[in-house]
């Protein structure tokens, strides 16, 4: 009986120990599979939480991307903007500053800045005849013109009483009149007479001379001389008013002589030889290197007369051959407190230092 006790208790023991080992192995299999369980979490939630972070790196990347292709964008933009500023400011300054002014601020620079600091006001305009190209020196400022203007009164005789419109002269006169005509235009031209000048606009105005000026005022607003007109007559004591023009418009108006567009081409042929036959040749000509020839008007007016301190001369200019054309060259001076001789020799210079560009130009070219 204790041997089967004795055996029973062991049968027992042995099925609590399988039990007991069977549990603990249960145990550990739930362990370790809970443990698995948890690993394979962590790793997840580590495999996701890098996926998540590699989805944000690529999206900061992306963002950083995206922003820096718009800063690269904005900075072109802004310097395409920089550019159209410069464009739409300094770019077209510069050829404005090209077109008005060109070589003569070069050139001239040195004699205007000296001239003008004394208070003399200067302006200054140039055309080549071949090229049309144009530069100044404020040279649409008011000048006061003296006998400059006189070839605007040439012009409108040439158109009123010369070469009418529609076959009829504007201004009817006597047929022993007309032989003296040209004598009369060449006189106020050539030798700058101021009684053939007063008298032409009397005639234009059929004995009134405002009514002369107004034909003289319509024939520059024809022709765009928009900067001249005549207050006075010449020599005029006490004058209530004076006689003004400007650069660009003696040079406009030279230059539509040689280019035949002034009343009709035979008309504005007939006016250039008047101005070719001048006898006063103490500025822009005297100025001019050998080979070249000249026409011009001039004007002036010595300190006293209180009608201001003037020098002023225009002229067309023809180069020697294989140089081109020519040109049309304008030199004003007003307010000259009496240093006559100084401009003139000022303009003499200024014309030499032209003629020697133009001839530069020429020779490169």
């Amino acid at each position: 009986v204790k041997e089967t006790e004795a055996e029973e208790t062991e049968a027992i023991e042995e099925t609590e120990a399988e039990e007991t080992e069977a549990a603990e192995e249960t145990e550990t299999v739930e362990t370790e599979t809970e443990i698995e369980t948890e690993t394979e979490s962590e790793i997840k939630m580590i495999v996701q939480s890098e996926a998540v972070t590699e989805t944000e790196l690529e999206s900061r990347i992306k963002i950083e991307i995206e922003s820096e292709s718009l800063t690269e964008a904005e900075t072109e933009a802004g310097t395409e903007t920089e550019k159209g500023t410069e464009s739409e400011t300094g770019i077209e300054t510069e050829t404005e500053t090209e077109t008005e002014a060109g070589p003569i601020d070069a050139i001239v620079a040195d004699f205007i800045s000296a001239r003008e600091a004394m208070g003399e006001h200067w302006s200054i305009a140039y055309e080549d005849l071949e090229t049309g190209e144009a530069y100044g020196y404020q040279e649409d400022d008011v000048m006061q013109s003296a006998s400059v203007v006189k070839l605007f009164i040439m012009g409108t005789v040439y158109r009123d009483m010369c070469y009418p419109k529609n076959g009829e002269r504007v201004i009817p006169f006597h047929e022993e009149y007309d032989g003296q005509l040209r004598d009369t235009l060449e006189s106020m031209i050539r030798v700058s007479d101021n009684g053939s000048a007063n008298l032409l606009i009397e005639r234009l105005g059929e004995g009134d001379f405002a009514q002369g000026v107004q034909r003289i005022q319509e024939f520059c607003e024809e022709y765009g001389y928009t900067g001249t007109s005549i207050g006075r007559r010449f020599m005029e004591e006490n004058p209530s008013g004076d006689n003004y023009t400007t650069a660009a418009d003696t040079r406009k108006f030279l230059s539509d002589l040689y280019h035949g567009t002034m009343v009709t081409e035979e008309a504005s042929r007939k006016m250039l030889d008047i101005v070719m036959g001048q006898t006063r040749k103490n500025k822009i000509p005297a100025g001019l290197p050998a080979g070249f020839t000249s026409g011009n008007k001039t004007g002036e007016m010595p300190e006293g007369y209180g009608l201001g301190c003037i020098e002023n001369d225009s002229a067309i200019v023809f180069a020697p051959e294989g140089m081109g054309k020519g040109y049309v060259l304008s030199i004003m001076s007003n307010n000259l407190g009496g240093r006559n001789s100084e401009a003139i020799n000022v303009i003499g210079q200024i014309s030499s230092r032209i003629a020697q560009w133009y001839m530069d130009q020429h020779q490169k070219n």
